[in-house]
């Protein structure tokens, strides 16, 4: 679904903190905004990161805060324009201010998936479901969130290229 604008949460725990200044849950907010109870809880997880422009109005609206405070709009330069889902837009993730990786040698460091889309430029949602389908590169739980060891995705990138190619 093109053209619709995204807006990435500037922060969970402000989101979290904002809604309980304003005396809501995830199930009242939900029902104020018109979403689910889920959706509003995945926002506030860090689960889901962006959320269409008139929700993020609606939310902020309904919060007593301004849309800013809690959301940014990613930058046009990037294809924004391109969703999945509804909601997210393929290169969210690429947008957000990466995440600091653990510290290892470089050829052993570990990334964060946000860090793998930006490193392949495959979208979350793609490398989630190559992953539940067994494909795509080693990723692995740690700390309830998914990482991968750079060079096992370089090495597995290599290997696509190698075999788009021959």
């Amino acid at each position: 679904m093109a053209g619709r604008p995204a807006m990435c949460v500037r922060d969970k725990s402000d989101l979290v903190k904002a809604m309980s200044r304003a005396g809501h849950d995830t199930v009242t907010l939900a029902e104020r905004v018109g979403k689910t109870k889920q959706f509003i809880a995945y926002l506030c997880n860090g689960r889901k990161t962006s959320c269409r422009r008139e929700t993020a109005a609606a939310i902020a609206e309904v919060l007593g805060v301004p849309t800013d405070a809690l959301f940014f709009a990613p930058s046009p330069s990037d294809d924004s324009d391109t969703t999945i889902g509804g909601d997210m837009p393929v290169s969210v993730a690429s947008k957000r201010p990466p995440k600091k990786s653990p510290k290892a040698a470089p050829e052993e460091q570990f990334l964060f998936l946000e860090e793998v889309v930006e490193l392949t430029r495959i979208p979350e949602s793609t490398l989630r479901y190559m992953r539940h389908k067994g494909e795509g590169p080693p990723l692995f739980l740690a700390g309830g969130r998914l990482r991968a060891r750079r060079s096992a995705v370089l090495d597995w990138f290599a290997q696509l290229e190698r075999s788009a190619t021959s």
